[in-house]
């Protein structure tokens, strides 16, 4: 076996490393989805309550076009329940989490990074790594996406965006809607 293809404990750090990093994509796509949900619920309650505390537009002077202040702080909470979510997913879906998710690989993964963080490169530890890192191959990563989780953010956040557009353009009868009874008069007056 040539120095380049043997097994060492760099390598299986290595792999440790990219379980870690595969944890952290799946808690950002986590965090990215129901940050969207957030966004929408809480856009939709202050377009409804219109709270007196919320400017009804801000406007950007660069730009030239004001923005509805409910949009501005829905998506001022939303980035902060972003990272928030993301942070405490991401400390669920641990290497530990992985482990459990490939039973079958737990015990021998678990030994070589032991040995590999002591620096073992003894020809036993050796033969653990070219093991660990086969069996490696043949795992999956898709444990650390929880797809009914996504599924239900994401069935949610159409529910909640329907439910917006036809307040926007009906109203639920208490307030103005998208087009008030203003501008159907003077409509179907002019016809």
């Amino acid at each position: 076996m040539t120095e380049e293809a043997k097994a060492s404990p760099e390598k299986i750090l290595e792999a440790e490393k990219e379980i870690r990093r595969e944890g952290a994509k799946a808690a950002f796509l986590h965090g990215f989805v129901e940050a969207t949900l957030f966004f929408v619920v809480v856009y939709f309650v202050l377009f409804t309550v219109q709270p007196d505390v919320i400017p009804e537009t801000v406007p950007l002077e660069p730009v030239g076009v004001a923005v509805p202040g409910a949009v501005i702080v829905s998506a001022a909470l939303a980035v902060v329940f972003l990272v928030l979510d993301t942070f405490l997913v991401y400390r669920r879906r641990t290497l530990e989490y992985f482990e459990n998710v490939n039973p079958h690989i737990n015990e021998a993964l678990r030994t070589a990074r032991d040995a590999a963080k002591r620096g073992d490169d003894s020809v036993m530890a050796e033969a653990l790594y070219e093991d660990v890192l086969e069996e490696l191959k043949s795992t999956s990563s898709d444990g650390f996406v929880s797809i009914p989780r996504i599924s239900g953010s994401v069935i949610l956040v159409f529910a909640v965006a329907f439910l917006l557009l036809s307040a926007s353009l009906g109203g639920f009868g208490g307030g103005e809607s998208l087009f008030s009874d203003e501008t159907t008069t003077q409509g179907s007056s002019s016809s």
